[in-house]
């Protein structure tokens, strides 16, 4: 189609145009289009009618200025019934939160959502909040939209259910914040039906990422971080494909079939620190124990590693190799044996039960790290440092276990961040004296030098 002919097609009738009754004939609203810039298939598109998971009423996706997404309602209202902080207004397709001059704006959906908390900022929109609430419900009773589970009691002692509603994940080498569970990221391709596929992205069969600590980085010039580490659901071991697949936001079965198309755009956006400080956690994401969920785990051999204050005596050593085979190095400062448990901790902790009595243990570590990296770790503390981490431990509301996790996760980003500021003044130093081609050839001639011959 022409460019023309699409003008031509969009043009509004003239203001004298009348109807066959005599009465005027409306202008057609214009729409911009746009190119979505985080879209797969580069197609004009305005602003995307959606339906709110939460309440079920219709609204529609606009971009915003900083390629954020925001949720409007579809219909304008009147500029006089909404207060002038609550006003938008769409613009060559981009939403603006102002008012463009008019008698008429948009509205932000969360202040209409029956399903969020009445905003008090906007009493004179309750007749709109209360009819949109009343579609809520008929779609409740129609079982159309299914209600959000909200439990009665929280989770029992001892089991708090970590969650993050929003957590930031970590694929292709760039950091998102999600914009729900991991487990509830839906796929945005269009199904035969000309629906939305309800598949999740992380289905029953596909490789799951790993829950780690990594250290916030902050962008030169900005304000202090709120902390120094931060939980990431890592897809980064994951094969390219599979990342990829996660980046279009597509389930397995639409990853293959490249001709379907998408209906919604992918819910991702680069993690800023400093903008989405609030979706930073410092601590692990938990589940709860659901009763008859997972079988009993198996006992199962942990190679574990004995560091010792002193070398041992022969009879120490020989009383120790009565109790649990053991593997000495040259100077006798480490051993090396094989414990069987449910679990790393427990193997560390049945080990400590056995030797301490017999050897000067200093630390216990697993040789190999588990499925997150990590290893652990078995020290003995001090009263006063053991009253210390409790301190910390009740003043944070976290488990005492976890502190000395985040603390020598905290201390490692700290040495990192150190070095790599001590690099780059290095770096400077020398760019100081020399060009920055000096400093490369120069480089790339040591690093020749110190690779082995094949």
């Amino acid at each position: 189609m022409s460019a023309g002919r699409f003008a031509r097609m969009c043009s509004s009738p003239s203001p004298s145009a009348r109807r066959w009754d005599g009465s005027r004939a409306s202008a057609t609203r214009r729409r911009s289009l746009r190119i979505a810039p985080d879209s797969t298939g580069r197609l004009l598109r305005c602003g995307q009618t959606a339906y709110c998971r939460e309440c079920g009423n219709a609204v529609e996706w606009y971009l915003r200025a900083d390629d954020r997404l925001v949720q409007l309602h579809p219909h304008e209202l009147s500029a006089a019934l909404v207060p002038e902080s609550c006003q938008w207004h769409v613009s060559r397709g981009i939403a603006h939160p102002a008012g463009d001059g008019s008698g008429w704006c948009r509205l932000a959906h969360a202040l209409l959502c029956p399903a969020r908390p009445a905003p008090s900022a906007a009493p004179q929109l309750s007749g709109l909040r209360r009819s949109l609430a009343l579609r809520t419900r008929r779609l409740l009773d129609a079982g159309v939209l299914a209600p959000h589970a909200t439990p009665a009691s929280g989770p029992p002692p001892g089991e708090a259910v970590c969650r993050p509603a929003r957590p930031v994940v970590q694929l292709l080498f760039v950091r998102y914040p999600a914009s729900r569970p991991v487990d509830e990221i839906q796929c945005v391709a269009q199904t035969l039906r000309r629906t939305r596929c309800t598949a999740e992205v992380l289905g029953p069969s596909a490789p799951h990422g790993v829950w780690t600590l990594v250290p916030v980085s902050a962008h030169h010039g900005q304000l202090a971080l709120p902390s120094d580490v931060m939980a990431v659901y890592s897809l980064s071991a994951l094969p390219y494909q599979e990342q990829l697949r996660w980046r279009t936001q597509r389930c397995e079965q639409h990853a293959a079939a490249t001709v379907a198309g998408d209906l919604a755009v992918a819910d991702w956006e680069p993690f800023d620190p400093i903008r989405h400080h609030e979706h930073i956690g410092t601590r692990l994401p938990s589940h709860g124990r659901r009763p008859g969920g997972h079988a009993p785990r198996q006992a199962r051999p942990y190679a574990v590693e004995i560091a010792l204050t002193q070398p041992p005596s022969a009879r120490e050593l020989h009383r120790a190799r009565h109790r649990v085979t053991l593997a000495a190095n040259a100077d006798l400062s480490r051993l090396m044996t094989v414990q069987s448990a449910k679990s790393p901790g427990r193997a560390l902790h049945r080990l400590r039960r056995q030797l301490d009595a017999v050897l000067p243990i200093d630390v216990l570590t697993t040789h190999y790290p588990d499925r997150r990296g990590h290893v652990r770790l078995n020290v003995v503390l001090s009263r006063g440092a053991d009253a210390q981490i409790r301190r910390k431990a009740a003043v944070s509301g976290s488990r005492p276990g976890e502190v000395p996790r985040e603390l020598i996760a905290a201390d490692l980003a700290r040495e990192q961040r150190e070095r790599r500021h001590c690099l780059e003044s290095q770096l400077r130093r020398l760019l100081a004296h020399h060009t920055p081609e000096e400093v490369l050839a120069c480089a790339a001639g040591r690093l020749l030098q110190a690779r082995p011959p094949a």
